[in-house]
């Protein structure tokens, strides 16, 4: 086991956008390694993507990877898990938050993915500590820290009512951008990014989109 370490929210070293939201957790609990002087930006969306949605989250994590942010997301099953993945292939950085604390990774079939995540120079974060087992209400948090760590929120693929709105709630909170992929309209997984994009958030199909709304220069 990886040692632990843990940050408090009067230390320097704490993510600044994290320490910037409304009461900010106390504390956060890490294995591996983050930065405050890398962009960070946070690619959600549905557990069981199509492979439309699965190309688009791969391409977009990949080159925002290989431009200099790091990308952020939850490690679930689906779309998290491919932001990861395109991340570390692109030989860049990626954030994972956990629903619980760091000696319950959750999922577990996503073990390996989290082993290659810190091997990386990656982080793998938690406001909880580390005997926190996951509980439902748990996830709820973990999607604020998503958000709040994050500058922006990009949403690919999402089912009208999902997990995902949550996110997008605690980012709009938050005054954190809210972007979404659009998807085919007889697709129930692009109906909420599509909803999104009807109630105001910035449409992406490309990088460019990402980079221009946001302003960030490449690192």
């Amino acid at each position: 086991m990886n040692k632990i370490n843990i940050l408090s929210n009067q230390d320097a070293s704490f993510p600044t956008l994290l320490h910037e939201i409304y009461n900010p957790p106390d504390s956060i609990y890490y294995l591996g390694q983050f930065s405050n002087s890398m962009p960070t930006i946070a690619i959600v969306g549905t557990r069981k993507p199509t492979e439309y949605g699965r190309k688009i989250a791969y391409s977009l994590s990949y080159d925002l990877a290989k431009f200099g942010f790091s990308i952020v997301s939850g490690m679930a099953l689906g779309i998290d898990a491919v932001a990861h993945r395109a991340a570390l292939d692109a030989k860049g950085h990626t954030i994972a938050i956990m629903p619980a604390g760091l000696n319950h990774m959750c999922p577990r079939t996503n073990l390996p993915l989290a082993k290659n995540i810190i091997e990386s120079g990656g982080a793998i974060i938690s406001s909880l500590p580390a005997k926190t087992r996951p509980q439902k209400f748990h996830f709820l948090a973990r999607n604020r820290i998503v958000a709040g760590i994050s500058l922006a929120v990009v949403v690919i693929e999402a089912a009208a009512r999902s997990g995902t709105t949550s996110t997008v709630s605690f980012a709009l909170e938050q005054g954190r951008e809210v972007m979404a992929v659009p998807g085919p309209v007889d697709s129930v997984y692009s109906a909420g990014t599509n909803k999104l994009i009807a109630q105001g958030a910035a449409p992406v199909s490309t990088i460019d989109d990402v980079v221009n709304a946001l302003g960030v220069k490449p690192q």
